[in-house]
């Protein structure tokens, strides 16, 4: 009799232990399952995200085209369909050169951001003097700086760099046609370069519209644009900072801000490809 209690007590110890293992091993299952739904979660808000940034960025070129196109369109039918004095002719081919040279660079710059992130972009490196490739890149935006007169004070150091030579002149040309972009009618644009150990350094200083605060933390990221109502001109497709950190990163170098709403935006870039230096300009 004794014998048939302590049995079945066993019995039931072991089915409650079985029954135990079995309850632990059913709550690790689902904790298992949790963990994988939520990574499918996380997976599929990702893709989400890049779908509607996509979305986002192929409506947003969509826009951009729009007004250099409108503006190529416009004035060559005029020019075809209308007597025009010398002088307007040749307006309206500046203007025409001038939309066709905006659409060149968003398509440069999509082509090359869209290559550095996919690692496909390989730098040529040469050696070149580095204040003669800002003033050819300031000439080119002189229409820019004059539309808005902004006053240019430059303090270039003529430092001979050994980098890619035209990425480095997209990416000094991205910076500036920021800062006139995004700057005052008869505002001021400060560059500055500079070099330390065996650092090149590139500062430029605007007094325009400035960055707000909820943007400055995304500026760098792929299709994030700065808008200001206070700033007539907005063009910009929203990958120029993009490309300049990806540039700058490829060459193994670094690239900083301060911006404060209305007051203006400093930028600050260094690459360590540094070579030689002569004389101040």
């Amino acid at each position: 009799m004794e014998y048939e209690k302590d049995k079945k007590q066993k019995n039931r110890e072991n089915t409650i232990k079985r029954l135990k293992s079995e309850n632990n091993k059913l709550k690790l299952h689902i904790e298992n399952i949790k963990k994988e739904l939520q990574k499918l979660n996380l997976k599929l808000l990702e893709a989400e995200i890049a779908n509607k940034r996509k979305l986002e960025f192929i409506s947003y070129l969509s826009h951009e085209f729009k007004t250099p196109l409108n503006a190529i369109n416009g004035f060559t039918s005029l020019m075809l369909e209308t007597e025009l004095p010398k002088e307007t002719r040749s307006r309206f081919c500046k203007n025409i050169i001038k939309a066709s040279e905006h659409m060149y660079q968003i398509l440069e710059n999509t082509i090359e951001t869209a290559r550095a992130e996919s690692d496909k972009i390989i730098l040529s490196f040469e050696e070149f003097n580095s204040a003669v490739v800002i003033q050819e890149v300031l000439a080119v935006l002189e229409e820019k700086i004059k539309e808005k007169n902004i006053k240019v004070i430059k303090k270039l150091t003529s430092a001979k760099i050994r980098a890619d030579k035209r990425r480095f002149r997209q990416l000094v040309y991205n910076l500036v046609g920021n800062a006139c972009k995004f700057n005052c009618q008869n505002g001021q644009i400060k560059i500055k370069t500079s070099c330390k150990g065996k650092k090149f350094y590139f500062e430029i200083e605007d007094t325009g519209c400035g960055i707000e605060l909820q943007k400055q933390t995304e500026i760098f990221e792929f299709f994030s644009h700065i808008e200001n109502k206070n700033i007539d001109n907005n063009e910009g497709s929203g990958i120029g900072l993009c490309f300049c950190k990806k540039i700058i990163n490829l060459h193994s170098g670094e690239i900083n801000f301060e911006s404060y709403p209305y007051k203006g935006t400093k930028f600050c870039f260094f690459i360590p490809q540094y070579c030689s230096l002569s004389q101040t300009t």
